[in-house]
């Protein structure tokens, strides 16, 4: 190695180590990807968004209903190709949603597997009207976070592909 291209990788190094950077392979996505949801297993085009802390999955009239003692919630979710898939799930919360013009929004939370290439991640999704949105469900930092770099003038490069352990 010669000395200016050792100063190169060190100084590669060090600004790695200051940054907390590390060069452990991600997938590269694109904006928007299909993915799987479970428990059904239901195929759903997605759109990633680096800015929303959490995910959401399209749905319309929500019904709720009780079970042993806890709130759970049934609800359909129709994907691009119009089919439609019945989930019924507890509800693990209720969140509050700033929209941006001032107005908060509240939204039950559910926890949902999602696999999306071949990273599965279980996570609560929030239950929310998208039908004005042109994907079905938003995949946020929740799922993203130290699984992707996210390219956004890409779309589907990944084919969902988890092994799920039984």
């Amino acid at each position: 190695m010669r000395y200016g291209e050792f100063w190169i990788f060190a100084s590669l190094g060090i600004f790695l180590f200051a940054t907390g950077t590390s060069l452990n392979a991600k997938d590269v996505a694109g904006y928007a990807e299909t993915a799987i949801v479970y428990p059904q297993g239901f195929s759903v085009q997605t759109k990633l968004d680096t800015g929303a802390d959490n995910s959401s999955i399209s749905t319309k009239n929500p019904e709720f209903f009780m079970r042993d003692g806890v709130k759970w919630v049934r609800f359909q979710v129709t994907n691009q190709e119009k089919e439609t898939a019945t989930f019924e799930q507890a509800v693990t919360r209720t969140a509050t949603i700033k929209r941006h013009n001032d107005k908060t929004q509240e939204r039950p939370v559910v926890r949902m597997g999602i696999c999306v290439g071949e990273v599965y991640r279980e996570v609560e999704v929030n239950l929310v009207d998208r039908s004005g949105f042109n994907y079905p469900m938003l995949i946020g930092r929740n799922v993203l976070e130290d699984n992707f770099l996210i390219d956004p003038g890409q779309q589907f490069l990944l084919k969902p592909a988890c092994r799920l352990e039984n």
